[in-house]
């Protein structure tokens, strides 16, 4: 028998950040979601983990699902806002060491913490991890590489109507994106729900613009020639342009790491290909 599942409010840093858990062994796992995501990112991954003997961890970052900022100086403007976050409630939970995983933004997110809190972390899994150069320093170099697209957070907000519809045009957003629980539940997550079944796409624009912008602006490679954690590095075959060609760069830094390059589906690894993202953690 094992607790399936708890919810944790924090006072961290002046928000309050929500993390959910599953599992109840001594074997900790902390995952981290990316840009618009949520800690529900997770919910098909981590009982697969709970049942490999894991006991996981997941919050909402600042700014994303219920960790919502309600100030200008609350959103997340550089790296270390998050790092302390999460420090915060790990220590009160009395997390002393864990495996720390990340989805892109979540993967860079992984690298700055485990610089600052060495001894917290004993291994990283980088999973289609947004680093670790500045990308615009690369789209300079490489302006091939560029999605002339690029997402558009803002579109989200206009989004409402029956809760039906706004998942279906959610749904229609990212067609390739599987239709998983986890991806439901990560939607649902960012929609204000109102008892008549309206819905509207909550405003993550500020939150979205703010972390992408510390991953265009902030080059971590600087931190990693000290890194020796043991490593997983995720990549799909089928990522952006520009992350298949900045994620390799992990390995002239951390030549230890080990590399999963033959992963199926595009950037949404965690819910497109979650056997790729358990083989990490068990390997």
């Amino acid at each position: 028998m094992y607790r399936r599942f708890s919810e944790w409010e924090f006072d961290t840093n002046g928000i309050t950040t929500v993390v959910s858990e599953w599992g109840d062994s001594d074997r900790y796992a902390v995952l981290l979601h990316g840009v618009s995501g949520n800690r529900h990112y997770w919910s098909d991954l981590a009982p697969r983990l709970v049942a490999e003997g894991w006991h996981v961890f997941a919050p909402d970052l600042r700014g994303n699902g219920d960790s919502r900022v309600t100030a200008d100086d609350q959103v997340g403007a550089d790296i270390q806002m998050y790092v302390e976050d999460l420090r915060a409630w790990t220590s009160e939970l009395g997390l002393d060491s864990f495996t720390l995983a990340g989805h892109s933004f979540g993967g860079r997110l992984t690298v700055d913490f485990t610089a600052k809190y060495p001894d917290a972390v004993n291994k990283m899994i980088l999973i289609a991890a947004a680093g670790p150069d500045a990308l615009e320093d690369v789209a300079r170099q490489h302006p091939d590489l560029v999605d002339p697209g690029g997402a558009n957070f803002s579109e989200l907000s206009e989004i409402e109507g029956h809760v039906v519809d706004v998942l279906r045009r959610l749904r229609e957003r990212q067609p390739d994106r599987p239709a998983t629980r986890a991806v439901m539940r990560r939607w649902l997550e960012n929609l204000e729900i109102e008892p008549d079944g309206h819905a509207k796409h909550i405003d993550i624009t500020a939150t979205s613009a703010a972390q992408m912008n510390i991953i265009r602006t902030e080059d971590q490679t600087p931190l990693l020639a000290d890194l020796t954690h043991p490593t997983v590095v995720l990549r799909s075959v089928d990522e952006s342009p520009m992350l298949r060609y900045v994620i390799p760069h992990y390995d002239d830094f951390l030549p230890h790491a080990t590399f999963i390059d033959d992963v199926p589906g595009g950037h949404d690894t965690p819910t497109a290909a979650p056997d790729y993202v358990l083989r990490a953690f068990l390997d």
